[in-house]
């Protein structure tokens, strides 16, 4: 492990995704305010809540929450929706799925000692016919920190 980098991390649940996903999927490590911008459907990669000791000392464990905002859009509503329903589900053969993309390495190629997707939320539908649809995915990452 890096250490507690959380750009690092950041990078490393996009890379994870882009590298296991098997249809082409956009994965941003940072946001980006024009969700279309490097094409949909997209994942995006926000920071929350870092917790720096759950245990002290120099190499004690720590854990930061990540969310994933899942975009999908197409010329209709049900094809949008179809979308995003690959990319948040798990299991059977689906390789379009973030979900398995991420349990597939927890570890994300050893950046981190755990990383487990929490549960999946299904925004609002978009105001405009054909916009982009969206869910939100919270991930729940530990790490030892290094000293």
């Amino acid at each position: 492990m890096s250490g507690f980098t959380i750009g690092e991390i950041r990078e490393a649940v996009a890379s994870q995704i882009k590298q296991t996903v098997s249809h082409d999927i956009a994965a941003h490590p940072y946001w980006r305010r024009d969700l279309t911008a490097g094409g949909l459907p997209c994942v995006i990669v926000i920071p929350g809540t870092v917790t720096y000791f759950d245990t002290f000392g120099a190499t004690g464990l720590g854990d930061i929450n990540l969310e994933l905002l899942v975009c999908a859009a197409a010329s209709d509503d049900t094809s949008a929706q179809r979308t995003l329903d690959q990319m948040l589900s798990y299991g059977g053969s689906n390789n379009y799925s973030v979900i398995a993309a991420l349990i597939a390495d927890r570890t994300l190629g050893g950046a981190v000692s755990d990383c487990t997707p929490l549960t999946a939320t299904y925004a609002a539908p978009p105001a405009e016919p054909g916009g982009i649809w969206t869910a939100t995915v919270p991930l729940r990452i530990f790490l030892r920190k290094e000293a």
